[in-house]
């Protein structure tokens, strides 16, 4: 498009181009107006945006926990994440327009307005000048004519006075005379208004022609500078958003992608993960047939009332030797004395509540079957002593009344909490733990970097404060390796504790395929450390069963279904030695025997220095609890394939005395383990002799 100029084209719209200027100018300042009222929408669309997310984003622990566990929660703390990051982009939208449109064009209105101005002036100017010479033209028109109309009055009266003859010759040359006078003052007027035609021309062209479209031109540059600035503006206003379109972009994809990351299956293994007890599922009623006499299962089963506790009892069953002797039981021992019952019934039973938690205080409960001592009646010996490895010494221990039958359960962390949770939080602390140890570890090698450094030049610092650094850093690294091995052994018992998986029990299945079953493992240890003995077999302490065999032994029922049920025998050997030891016989024990009883450990300690213990490998899993969670106390806890020592062979009640690799020694049942029969064949003796 060809330039027009507004000199050329406009040279007589002046007013009109001076209209238009103020009104592009008005315009400019409005379009101010609007980006400062853009920039309040978008702050308070920014300040309404963190308003919601901050109202919607949680602030209890307990909810944060709940929101950092799932997918679709985890795609909604995005999406309130992202909005934070929106509403700083609409932030940002009102910074750039402040500080790149609204000052850009508050200055470009600033000098248009200036230049505008001075524009204006110098046409005032020019056009003042050109009126100037218009009045003064228009004074010489008006003196020229009345000097014309004076000499042109003044030729009439003297062209009358030379016809009129009556005239005198002097009043005909006093005409003549005024009318030349006229006629020279009218030339005179004429001169004089040429001259000032003639400059008004010159001005009124300077005007029109070089003066006025200079001065349009100046407005026409001013106005395409205004252009061009607002221009400027509106791009600067439109980079404004489109500069955070890529960020605002990003945090849309941030959203989706955190969205297609939403899945069902992971949000029903974090329900697990957060729920999961780790508790095994309750074991079958037994069915009570009171026809035959079956009070252990009624104990079981409870009083069917519908009261929310559940008793577990250890019913102990002793038939009279035919010899007059007694035979020792897989539990308990009770002579055939004048106050023992004729059917030989003991229960010891605990109380618990639904949940399987027992109280820790064990109740010895004599049945009527049982009958009441004699005073002065001597104490059986052999019966406090299993008493005691059982559920522990209750003459020197106070009850425990929290509820909880563990006593090294309750004195852990998370003692509250399931096992699978504690497990959880165990994993947790040793993360943790992991995490303060690599720090700890990098800041050590620095200040060993530095104490070599000070050995060097010691005016650098002191080797000795160094050295006192590292010496603090490697204590606390040893009490984080002895939080991290706390942790990792609370870890190891949870997972020998808990319950079995499919694949743990083929594995157990196959191990004792392996092995054999219980009564080939017990014949062989039995045969190879005392031939004339015969085996027992022993099984796993579960839900206790009344004796139906009319020999003078009982057993306890297997945990797995495809075992056979085989008897226990009383070792001839066993029952020789505690004929002469009385060790059936109910005798009076002193304070230090008492104690020795309690304090098992100490009895012991001499045994455990002489020679080489012999050694053990568990069969099956045992946690030290009984059915439903009953607590065995004084039991350890043992895992299929684990090596023990042998503190205490089998004293003919089912229970091993038993320490682990870690030092913790306690009770298992005989029949989970496998002995080492070349070493059981050396000790044999020595714990035979030793104890009886």
């Amino acid at each position: 498009m060809l330039n027009r100029s507004w000199g050329v084209e406009l040279w007589d719209q002046f007013d009109n181009v001076a209209k238009y200027a103020e009104k592009s100018l008005q315009f400019c300042e409005k379009y101010e107006s609007f980006l400062k009222d853009r920039c309040i929408v978008e702050d308070e669309y920014a300040k309404a945006l963190k308003k919601l997310t901050k109202t919607y984003t949680p602030k209890l622990k307990e909810h944060e926990d709940f929101y950092n566990k799932f997918t679709y929660t985890l795609a909604f703390c995005s999406t309130l994440k992202e909005l934070q990051d929106l509403a700083s982009q609409h932030e940002l939208i009102a910074e750039n327009i402040r500080e790149r449109s609204i000052k850009q064009i508050q200055i470009t209105v600033k000098e248009c307005r200036e230049q505008r101005k001075k524009c204006l002036d110098e046409y005032a100017k020019i056009k003042r000048q050109l009126d100037k010479q218009h009045e003064l033209m228009i004074k010489s028109l008006r003196k020229y004519e009345e000097c014309h109309e004076s000499a042109r009055r003044a030729k009439e009266s003297y062209e009358k006075a030379h016809e009129d003859l009556d005239l005198s010759r002097a009043q005909l040359e006093k005409a003549r005379d005024t009318m030349t006078s006229k006629s020279k003052i009218c030339d005179d007027a004429h001169t004089n208004y040429s001259s000032h035609v003639s400059l008004f021309n010159e001005t009124q062209s300077l005007f029109y022609e070089r003066q006025l479209p200079n001065i349009l031109s100046e407005l026409q540059q001013l106005d395409g500078k205004r252009s061009d600035e607002l221009k400027d503006v509106y791009i600067k206003f439109i980079q404004s958003h489109a500069e955070v379109l890529p960020r605002i972009q990003r945090c849309l994809d941030e959203m989706t992608k955190q969205t297609e990351q939403l899945n069902a299956n992971t949000d029903a293994h974090a329900v697990i993960e957060e729920y999961k007890s780790g508790y095994a599922i309750p074991d079958d009623q037994k069915e009570v047939d009171l026809a035959i006499g079956d009070y252990s299962s009624m104990l079981l089963n409870g009083s069917g009332n519908g009261q929310d506790q559940q008793i577990y009892n250890i019913t102990l069953l002793n038939h009279h030797h035919p010899t007059g002797e007694l035979a020792r039981s897989n539990t308990l021992r009770s002579s055939g004395s004048d106050h023992s019952s004729q059917n030989g019934v003991a229960t010891i039973y605990a109380v618990g509540n639904a949940s399987g938690n027992v109280n820790g205080t064990q109740t010895l409960m004599a049945t009527p079957a049982m009958g009441l001592r004699k005073p002065g009646a001597n104490k059986s010996g052999g019966t406090a002593s299993t008493i005691r490895k059982i559920f522990g010494s209750s003459s020197h221990r106070k009850p425990i009344n929290n509820g909880n039958s563990n006593s090294s359960i309750s004195n852990t962390p998370y003692s509250t909490l399931p096992p699978a949770q504690r497990l959880k939080k165990f994993q947790e602390q040793i993360t943790t733990c992991k995490t303060e140890l690599e720090k700890k570890q990098k800041a050590k090698e620095g200040l060993t970097k530095m104490r070599l450094v000070f050995q060097e030049n010691p005016k650098f610092g002191d080797e000795q404060d160094v050295t006192q650094q590292i010496i603090a850093i490697d204590e606390h690294t040893e009490k984080l390796i002895a939080e991290i091995k706390r942790f990792e052994s609370y870890i190891a018992e949870i997972e020998r504790t808990r319950a079995p998986t499919q694949s743990e029990y083929e594995s157990t299945c196959q191990l004792r395929t392996n092995y054999g079953s219980d009564q080939s493992i017990s014949n062989n240890n039995h045969n190879n450390s005392q031939s004339s003995t015969p085996s027992q077999n022993r099984s796993p302490p579960d839900i206790p069963e009344q004796i139906i065999s009319p020999h003078d032994y009982h057993r306890l029922p297997s945990m797995s279904s495809h075992q056979n049920d085989t008897t226990a025998r009383v070792s001839t050997r066993t029952l020789h030695n505690d004929e002469h030891n009385g060790s059936f016989e109910d005798e009076e024990m002193d304070d230090e025997h008492i104690h020795a009883i309690d304090h098992p450990d100490g009895q012991y300690k001499q045994q455990l220095n002489v020679g080489a213990m012999t050694k053990a490998y568990a069969l099956y899993d045992f946690n030290g609890h009984g059915v439903n969670g009953c607590q065995y106390v004084n039991a350890a806890s043992i895992y299929v394939g684990e090596c023990l020592d042998i503190l205490e062979d089998d004293q003919g009640d089912g229970w091993t005395r038993i320490q682990k690799h870690d030092g913790t020694t306690g009770f298992v049942p005989s029949s989970y383990l496998r002995i080492d029969s070349q070493q059981h064949l050396i000790s044999s003796h020595q714990i035979d002799s030793g104890r009886f």
